[in-house]
């Protein structure tokens, strides 16, 4: 896996995904914690947001 990150573009990408992950990453675990749900429930969350960004990196800037 390898991407140009030469490119401006794929630059910015890259920079939104991470920003998206980290937003929607805490947003969802805020909520969470405010819904009292257990631990296992978060780390699982988190997990599923971590798959979905890697999925969507690698359709996005993976060549």
């Amino acid at each position: 896996m390898s991407v140009n990150l030469n490119e401006r573009r794929n630059a910015g990408i890259l920079l939104a995904l991470i920003v998206a992950t980290v937003v929607v990453t805490a947003a969802g675990i805020a909520w969470l914690r405010g819904q009292q749900e257990p631990l296992i429930v978060e780390v699982a969350y988190a997990a599923s947001i971590l798959i979905v960004a890697l999925v969507a990196y690698d359709k996005l800037l993976v060549r």
